[in-house]
């Protein structure tokens, strides 16, 4: 049933003076949007059952009531209680901008305005407003210079990814990754194995063959089998030695069989399964 417009004034006397009014004209029922004014904020929609009923107010005066500092009721001070970034008028964002030389420098130093200019999409404004940089392309020396602190071909790209690029379009890119260890890349002679040993200080050796001989170490270290157990408990890194290379799979696994006998009569432990 509707309530009467009647009782919807008294109520609204009852909980607010005559500090918040009705817009008579928008009510339809309790549970439809309406207008309501506030005589400090403004108007604003809402439930009608919310208001009356519940005492729901404008996010403008919960923002005042919850930070409970005394109402500043100028316009300067109606938007400040508000916390939006729109509490900012262009011209202020603008005139942080003229003081910083890149968008990065005006978002650390003045993140308030950068949220506002964002908000309100002024952003492109504040580019133009930015020193125009001069953008030299990357040398050759320059991009093999920076290639040198990387090991991987995967590093040199997430680390520095421009020059990376860069190297792709000048074509160098196989030149400057040279020194560099490509992920299961096969050894020089294609399809050919190498027979390795890892000997620790207790007396102990693991025997494999690879395709791919650095990297395989680290695989061994990184990873959860018996070479990196027994690297933790010794807390050593044990000695990678590369005991044949430059055969095939069935000549490296004959050799592979030989060397953990050879190693057997010698004394140590044999780590392989």
């Amino acid at each position: 049933m509707k309530v009467k417009l009647a009782e919807i004034r008294d109520r609204l006397k009852r909980h607010f003076g005559d500090l918040i009014t009705l817009d008579e004209k928008t009510y339809v029922n309790m549970h439809t949007k309406a207008t309501f004014i506030d005589k400090e904020f403004g108007s604003w929609e809402a439930v009608a059952k919310d208001v009356i009923s519940r005492g729901c107010v404008s996010r403008k005066r919960w923002a005042a009531i919850r930070k409970g500092k005394p109402l500043n009721l100028t316009e300067t001070g109606r938007m400040k209680l508000t916390g939006r970034p729109n509490r900012f008028k262009k011209i202020d964002v603008l005139r942080c901008v003229k003081k910083c030389q890149t968008m990065k420098e005006f978002r650390c130093n003045f993140p308030a305005h950068y949220n506002a200019a964002a908000y309100n999409k002024w952003l492109s404004a504040c580019r133009a407003l930015l020193p125009k940089r001069a953008r030299t392309p990357y040398t050759k020396n320059e991009i093999m210079r920076i290639a040198k602190q990387y090991d991987t071909r995967s590093r040199f790209a997430e680390g520095d990814h421009s020059a990376y690029v860069r190297a792709g379009i000048m074509g160098i890119r196989d030149e400057v990754c040279r020194h560099m260890s490509l992920p299961h890349a096969p050894s020089k002679e294609a399809g050919m194995r190498t027979v390795y040993a890892i000997k620790f200080s207790n007396k102990s050796v693991y025997i494999g063959l690879t395709n791919a001989f650095d990297l395989r170490f680290r695989e061994h270290l990184s990873g959860k089998g018996i070479v990196a157990r027994i690297s933790r408990e010794l807390n050593e890194v044990p000695v990678y030695q590369k005991l044949k290379h430059a055969m095939t799979t069935s000549q490296a696994q004959k050799e592979e069989s030989r060397f953990i006998n050879l190693f057997k009569k010698r004394g140590f432990k044999i780590l392989n399964r």
